[in-house]
């Protein structure tokens, strides 16, 4: 029934410029957005419901009202796979310990990729793993790059936005107002490997010490491999240390890379 409802819906959007459906259009209009938001809090995605969202996002008002329910269509990609022997998509993603399995159905999947590193893997009958590549075609359903800080200040905290956000920061340089704040409830977080805690903690490292954040600095300092920080990281490290007057930290510094 939902799905029938979404091909109608996603039929009236993409033919409402034409005389024939403009007056219907504005009647269901209101309906769209009550289904929209119906969906969108399910989290549910296809492509008829790709097509709605993405009119509706586009609407300031609905997009504030419902921010915080984006990122459970936001991050979703999909794949199609031709292959009737494929039965699962693995998505293996740069930070978590834990690869995420999803299911094919007629051949397509919708999977929830974040914009960190990630591998999409397929596995057959048997059990046997395959790059995804070399059986599916995907799709980006939603680009989610506008949406990342309104979702955040809207109270999201999906593990997709986190890493997302961080990703872009690290990959692009994008910059983030929350960023720093976004790494410290990645650290807390139960699921990410310890390489991947100690990369957020450096980039909180270089945060703190340019923003002067003293007490912040001196937590993370005490908790730090500096084995795997770059010579910036430990040279901001041991200033910082000299101000604290963290004496067994500016020690740690100075065998680290001999300053």
């Amino acid at each position: 029934m939902q799905g029938r409802k979404a091909l109608l819906y996603s039929y009236l959007i993409n033919h409402k410029s034409e005389p024939d459906f403009q007056d219907i259009y504005i009647k269901y209009k209101e309906q769209i957005k009550g289904f929209a938001k119906e969906q969108l809090q399910k989290g549910e995605i296809s492509d008829a419901l790709t097509t709605i969202y993405k009119v509706l996002f586009k609407d300031g008002v609905f997009l504030q009202e419902n921010y915080l329910y984006l990122p459970s269509v936001i991050f979703k990609k999909k794949f199609i796979c031709k292959n009737k022997n494929i039965q699962f998509l693995i998505i293996c993603t740069r930070g978590l310990r834990e690869g995420a399995v999803f299911k094919f159905n007629n051949g397509t999947a919708f999977a929830d990729v974040s914009g960190e590193y990630s591998a999409a893997l397929v596995s057959d009958k048997n059990g046997n793993i395959y790059p995804a590549g070399e059986f599916c075609v995907s799709e980006t359903l939603i680009p989610y790059y506008d949406y990342l800080d309104g979702c955040y200040e809207a109270g999201g905290r999906s593990l997709m936005e986190l890493l997302t956000v961080v990703a872009e920061n690290d990959r692009y340089h994008r910059e983030s107002r929350h960023l720093s704040e976004i790494c410290e409830e990645l650290i807390k977080m139960d699921g990410l490997t310890c390489g991947y805690k100690c990369f957020l903690k450096g980039k909180l490292l270089e945060h703190y010490f340019e923003s002067n954040e003293g007490e912040k600095l001196e937590f993370i300092l005490k908790n730090y491999d500096f084995s795997k920080a770059n010579q910036t990281q430990v040279e901001y490290a041991a200033e910082m240390a000299i101000i604290r007057k963290c004496i067994s930290i500016v020690s740690i510094c100075t065998q680290t890379f001999k300053l």
